[in-house]
């Protein structure tokens, strides 16, 4: 009977092990579902960050360009600018000197006034 007994005994431990390793594999197999539930979240997340990653790319892209294109406009402006101040400066300078030729002409004619009517009224 003693057999019978430890039989018995060592039987029923089996089976409370059995249990406790049916419970343990049932929390596995909830903790392994939620884990990759949990996986699958951040994978969309991260697919989510590379899209907008993706697209701010893109537009940082198309501002570099738009950017540039309006440098290279900004520097024409610059150049035809400089270039009226050039063409004006030219200008101011060709005015003052055909003022001063005609001031210089008008006093030629203020003489010849003076001489002929210096000659009249003697």
């Amino acid at each position: 009977m003693v057999d019978s007994e430890k039989l018995e005994a060592h039987l029923a431990g089996m089976q409370r092990q059995m249990s406790d390793m049916q419970c343990d594999a049932t929390t596995a197999r909830v903790l392994a579902v939620a884990a990759d539930r949990d996986v699958s979240e951040c994978r969309g997340t991260l697919a989510a960050h590379t899209r907008v990653l993706s697209d701010l790319s893109q537009t940082q892209a198309e501002h570099l360009k738009e950017t540039r294109a309006f440098e290279t406009k900004m520097s024409i402006f610059e150049a035809r600018s400089r270039s009226a101040q050039l063409e004006t400066t030219l200008y101011q300078a060709d005015v003052r000197a055909q003022l001063a030729k005609i001031d210089q002409g008008m006093a030629e004619l203020a003489a010849l006034l003076r001489t002929v009517i210096g000659k009249q009224g003697s």
